[in-house]
């Protein structure tokens, strides 16, 4: 499920920058921090902005689908490779460090000793 997520956010980055969309998520002047204040204040006292968002997004707008696109997706990304990361180093750490064949027999061979065949068909499993 996950590939999928990070199939369709990759199609979504190579369709964003191939039409020329992500200028529409991109506040480009000085001029949109003030606006998008401005639009906060509207949204906070329930006077809905009367724009047609679909059309041009308000600077607000703006500046949540940028943060949200450019910013936390990434970051979302970024920290579950780091905790799979870090999680398969020490994982690994810690089955050599703790008896590598016997671990290895353990979770290839399903068997309790120090025999090679684990390390055997991890080797392999490795290099598929």
């Amino acid at each position: 499920m996950n590939t999928l997520w990070l199939a369709n956010g990759l199609l979504f980055y190579i369709l964003l920058f191939a039409t020329g969309q992500w200028h529409r998520l991109v506040p480009t002047s000085f001029a949109a921090f003030p606006h998008a204040v401005s639009v906060l204040v509207q949204y906070l006292s329930l006077d809905w902005p009367t724009e047609n968002g679909w059309v041009a997004y308000n600077s607000l707008q703006q500046f949540a689908y940028c943060i949200t696109v450019f910013v936390a997706a990434p970051l979302a990304v970024l920290t579950v490779l780091v905790w799979f990361l870090v999680f398969i180093v020490m994982h690994v750490a810690l089955v050599a460090t703790t008896g590598v064949l016997r671990n290895l027999n353990h979770i290839y061979t399903g068997r309790d000793g120090a025999g090679w065949v684990g390390f055997g068909v991890f080797t392999a499993s490795m290099v598929m």
